[in-house]
């Protein structure tokens, strides 16, 4: 019953971190893939991406119980070349590095482009529901937008919006990626080892029962003679 409960509980939770983790795992042992294409292309792809013109920020994510500490951060990032805009989730210990760069790019101008070093940020490409569409809209009309009246209007009419979170493939860190697999993995083995043990068990069971039959006939022998 042992045997049977462990190797039970064992392959469930290889089953579930399996699977959580399966497809993240993949795209990280594969690495990001450059975002060369269109942002609805390259959508739940593993990217890297070169962010150069963030033009607002915002108050992504806070600290549960202190709403007044900022744990990520948003970048609101207009891309030239696809005349589109981005969403660019940070931590908090990566703002001020965003914070350089949008006060950059945004006194760099055509005669001085060396003034911008871009930030590289590898995360899944994921679609943006409506709640964080919200707040970039709101983040590109407040005071402190390095946004134009016509990159607003572009923002406003856009149909479409993606985010990438800084580090994170599918919503997971590497870190939590890798304990999840090594989990999954321990788990199969502790099945392998126990799930052998489930017929050892009923062998020895239909031994002894076999054993205590014949002793039971030898017995009743006995007493007939």
């Amino acid at each position: 019953a042992i045997c049977g409960a462990v190797a039970a509980f064992a392959l469930a939770v290889a089953a579930f971190f399996g699977v959580y983790a399966g497809s993240p795992f993949i795209q990280l042992l594969s690495g990001p893939v450059p975002l060369t294409g269109s942002f609805e292309e390259a959508k739940g792809a593993y990217v890297e991406y070169q962010a150069v013109w963030p033009v607002a920020s915002y108050g992504a994510e806070y600290y549960s119980g202190d709403p007044d500490r900022v744990s990520k951060w948003g970048y609101v990032l207009y891309d030239e070349e696809r005349e589109e805009f981005l969403n660019v989730v940070v931590s908090d210990r990566m703002n001020s590095s965003f914070r350089s760069l949008m006060r950059s790019a945004n006194q760099a101008d055509d005669s001085n482009p060396s003034k911008v070093t871009p930030i590289t940020v590898k995360g899944t490409l994921l679609p943006m529901e409506d709640f964080q569409i919200d707040k970039v809209l709101s983040a590109l009309v407040n005071g402190d937008s390095k946004s134009t009246r016509q990159m607003d209007e572009k923002a406003f009419a856009q149909e479409s919006w993606y985010t990438v979170e800084l580090g994170r493939i599918q919503g997971l860190g590497a870190g939590n990626i890798w304990l999840m697999v090594v989990t999954a993995v321990l788990n199969g083995v502790i099945f392998m080892v126990a799930f052998p043990g489930l017929f050892k068990r009923e062998k020895t069971e239909g031994e002894a029962d076999v054993l205590s039959e014949e002793f039971a006939g030898s017995g009743m022998d006995q007493l007939m003679e």
